[in-house]
């Protein structure tokens, strides 16, 4: 992911966040706070039954497809199929 690929997806979750009223904790700027915090892997997302997407994760998705990241790149990083980045993209044309 393009670094600013990776920055419209953060400005899209930041307000999204706003949206549903959740507070962003400010990110260390500590090195050593840094490498204390686990890094997630690739395993770590979230396992969704197909067709039972959340409506907090539709819109994440529509988010990062509105801020210009790719299918593919939002399938990888939400642990989805392509066919389901796609049929949340639809659900929002509806």
């Amino acid at each position: 992911m393009e670094d600013t690929e990776f920055d419209r997806l953060l400005a899209s979750v930041t307000m999204e966040a706003r949206r549903r009223g959740r507070v962003l904790e400010a990110p260390a700027h500590d090195k050593s706070a840094k490498e204390e915090k686990p890094q997630p892997k690739p395993t770590d997302a979230v396992t969704v039954r197909p067709g039972s997407l959340a409506t907090g994760q539709t819109n994440a998705v529509r988010a990062a497809f509105r801020a210009g990241v790719k299918l593919s790149a939002i399938a990888r990083q939400f642990g989805l199929s392509p066919a389901q980045v796609k049929k949340a993209l639809e659900q929002g044309r509806g």
